[in-house]
């Protein structure tokens, strides 16, 4: 009618009218419509508006374009409405338009704007004295806290509000504040009475019929959930949530509510709230899958203890003991990886693994560590339920190229003093660990802690460690010694004692095993170590020759020695030379050599000076010793000298345990070094990589890693990128080849009783390490043994 006998003003007051009404009951495109149609006849229209009333249609306009994501077209017509506002000069409007814009910046988590414009809300409702708008000041600075993971401040300007609204108690402001209360108490560990407050809220707005704060009440049940991390979060960053223990009658409520709030935002066109509701539902919908999968296993919970006990009192002088306790954990929480450290000194060392790679053993490392300074700061464990989104880890290299998901690490813990740490992760999903995991953990944790304390095995391992130096564990040069494995931890002892002395050393083991590697190391740790590590392989040169380079000549001593030279053995001086395959050497040089050993006195070839030389000689061999001194290739003399101290390096077989950190290890190198995004190898490829018989050793592993890495087009190395000879072995064992490679295929039968056993006998009874000879996960090995009934203990 207005419209009609062509009174714009009228049109456009009532347009605004409708658009505000329609707003609130949930029409938003007709409430657009209407607020649009206002601004057009504002414009169209002959009699001047007042600026007042255009700038409340431009901030009614902009809120909601805020509330359906529209963040630049409402950040445009708030500026409008701001400047209108300033020429109407009215502190009323002023303050109203402030707090639809606190309302916007909450919205788009701009959490420092919001922080600056309610200091400036508050100071002008302050002056007006209007109370009730100084309730929904505080109700909106309740809101800003529970973002900035601060409940405790929520709470108090939650009850702010409430305390100014007791006289409106059935007003949409009283439910909204409610609703923040309701939120902040779930988050300070009073779920009961947050709960009720929470439900307070949607009973008062389904009465109101505003949809979409109904929706966010909805909302707010399932988030009532959750809790912060607290003490990590910092402005404009917001932490994972984890959740607290809830029945799984709760959950399904929430999921409920949820479901609702859903609904009604994505009619609305509520876009930033709806994601937020997606978001959450994704997370509860894995929590409740998780609790379903974990409530037929809480009874496993007591059988650990059972089980460690029994570890305890049968199995704690055995080598894999700590090995057993990991995987008996990595079992019942569904874990996929794990670590097991123990404090050396001030050194972190790690003491056994499960199915970890060099990268996630140093971000492991760098975890536990954090772990330790907050167990001496707060006496608390650290878990993140989903730490490729969690900023405290999400930069981390294993984080990232493994895509770890859930994430927890309890301390070792002897009467406040830190013993060690468990580490698990896991990448198949988030948010796999719940509250009794956790508790499960840190109970373990705390009787693991107790009896390593107090066992003398442990003490002498910890000893142990203390002295071996970090790069010898974790070799990063080559690799070549990196494990845990009982055949490496003998060698490790022997170094710890022969390293600081001058004794002469002989190696020992197989082409490839790493030898040099071995003497390069021990150098290190020896008090010659400021000098030179001078390497010569003595099979390599003519006798002549290989003479000249050790003992050096003078001038004119034979044809070609035009200046006098320098030996190997005098450039060594202070420092050790590396013999490798001493047997290939002549009688001759052995006699020089004896006198080198006997006498530390040298004569360059062609002169009769002898010359004093103090340098360390380690010598090392493929062959047996014993059998060339017998057959006269050999001084029986020069072999007594220098059979002093002799370190047999195990082969590669030997040490089957140590293959897929080994594997992991060179494949990480060859990936930076090609510039390749790689992740790690498929299951079935370890297996093959474990059951091969190593010929050739720790080379002949860098080689098939490094031909791997060149040949997959995949981000995980597979089976058939090894090459023919792993999977014909693969085809030979009855187990699937490339064709087939997926354990849980078609056609893909599972492993024999005959066949577990042999897996078992063959690895002590170890359970990860049977699955990966068989080439099955883990947890299909323990059903296998549970349906056969097989013992496989040892």
């Amino acid at each position: 009618l207005a419209e009609r006998i062509g009174d714009t003003a009228a049109a456009a007051e009532l347009n605004s009218n409708l658009g505000m009404v329609l707003d609130e009951r949930g029409d938003w495109p007709g409430a657009m419509e209407h607020l649009e149609r206002a601004v057009q006849l504002q414009r169209s229209g002959t009699a001047d508006i007042n600026p007042g009333w255009q700038a409340v249609v431009k901030a009614n306009i902009a809120q909601l374009q805020s509330k359906q994501g529209r963040f630049e077209e409402a950040e445009a017509a708030m500026s409008e409405a701001e400047a209108l506002a300033d020429r109407a000069e009215d502190s009323g409007l002023r303050h109203n338009i402030t707090l639809i814009r606190i309302e916007m910046s909450l919205r788009a988590e701009k959490y420092r704007q919001a922080v600056s414009l309610l200091a400036a809300a508050l100071a002008l409702i302050r002056r007006d004295r209007d109370w009730r708008k100084l309730a929904t000041i505080h109700t909106r600075a309740a809101q800003l806290r529970l973002a900035l993971a601060d409940p405790q401040r929520a709470a108090d300007e939650a009850r702010r509000a409430l305390l100014l609204l007791n006289d409106y108690r059935s007003s949409k402001e009283y439910a909204v504040a409610l609703r923040y209360s309701g939120l902040a108490k779930s988050q300070l560990d009073r779920p009961e009475r947050g709960a009720q407050e929470i439900t307070r809220s949607i009973e008062l707005l389904r009465e109101t019929a505003s949809r979409h704060e109904l929706a966010l009440s909805l909302l707010a049940s399932a988030q009532a959930l959750t809790r912060y991390n607290r003490g990590e979060q910092t402005v404009d960053m917001r932490m994972p949530l984890t959740f607290r223990p809830v029945s799984q009658q709760a959950l399904s409520d929430a999921i409920a509510n949820l479901r609702e709030a859903r609904e009604l935002l994505a009619g609305l066109g509520a876009k930033p709230d709806a994601q937020r509701a997606d978001d959450l539902m994704e997370i509860l919908t894995q929590v409740s899958a998780t609790m379903s999968l974990k409530a037929s296993e809480r009874g496993e919970y007591l059988k650990v203890f059972y089980q460690l006990s029994e570890l305890i009192s049968l199995a704690m002088d055995k080598d894999d003991f700590l090995e057993r306790v990991l995987d008996l954990v990595i079992t019942v929480t569904r874990a996929e990886r794990g670590l097991l450290f123990l404090v050396s000194g001030e050194r972190l060392t790690p003491a056994a693994a499960r199915n970890v790679d060099h990268a996630t053993l140093q971000d492991a490392e760098t975890v536990t560590r954090t772990v330790l300074r907050r167990v001496k700061r707060r006496g608390e464990m650290l878990f993140s339920p989903d730490a490729l989104a969690d900023p405290r880890f999400n930069t981390s290299n294993s984080v990232v190229l493994n895509r770890i998901r859930s994430l927890l690490c309890a301390p070792l813990l002897v009467e406040g003093r830190v013993i060690g740490a468990i580490y698990l992760d896991s990448r198949i999903t988030a948010h796999l660990f719940l509250e009794d995991d956790k508790n499960l953990l840190m109970s373990v944790a705390n009787l693991l802690a107790a009896t390593i304390d107090k066992s003398v095995a442990f003490r002498r391992l910890q000893e142990e460690m203390s002295s071996i130096r970090q790069d010898i564990l974790v070799d990063a040069a080559t690799g070549c010694f990196l494990g845990r494995s009982k055949p490496i931890r003998d060698v490790y002892r022997i170094i710890e004692r022969i390293a600081p002395t001058d004794c002469t050393i002989l190696l020992t083991g197989e082409t490839g095993t790493g030898k040099g590697v071995l003497a390069r190391l021990i150098h290190s740790q020896s008090r010659r170590s400021g000098g030179q590590f001078v390497p010569i392989n003595c099979g390599t040169l003519p006798e002549t020759l290989f003479e000249s380079e050790l003992f050096g000549h003078a001038r004119g001593s034979f044809t070609g020695a035009v200046r006098d030279k320098e030996g190997l053995l005098e450039t060594a001086v202070n420092g050790t030379i590396f013999l490798d395959e001493i047997t290939n050497t002549t009688p001759a040089i052995q006699a020089k050599l004896l006198q080198v050993l006997e006498e530390r006195i040298i004569r360059r070839l062609g002169e009769t000076q002898p010359r004093q030389v103090d340098v360390r000689i380690f010598c090392a061999t493929n062959k047996r010793l014993e059998e060339e001194v017998l057959a006269g290739r050999f001084r029986e003399d020069l072999y007594y000298r220098i059979n002093l101290v002799t370190i047999h390096v195990p082969p590669l077989r030997d040490r089957l345990g140590d293959i897929p950190l080994l594997a992991n290890y060179f494949l990480r190198r060859c990936a930076e070094k090609m510039n390749k995004p790689l992740t790690g190898l498929e299951n079935q490829a370890l297996a093959a990589l474990t059951a091969h018989t190593w010929p050739g050793n720790a080379r002949e592993l860098q080689n098939v890693i490094e031909r791997a890495v060149i040949m997959t087009r995949n981000r995980r190395v597979a089976l058939e990128d090894l090459g023919p000879t792993f999977t014909r072995l693969t085809a030979d064992k009855g187990e699937p080849t490339a064709q087939g490679r997926n354990p849980s295929g078609p056609g893909r039968r599972p492993p024999s009783r005959d066949a577990i056993l042999a897996a078992l006998r063959e690895t002590e009874g170890n359970i990860s390490q049977a699955a990966q000879q068989l080439a099955i996960h883990r947890r299909q090995l323990q059903r296998l043994i549970r349906r056969h009934r097989i013992d496989h203990r040892p």
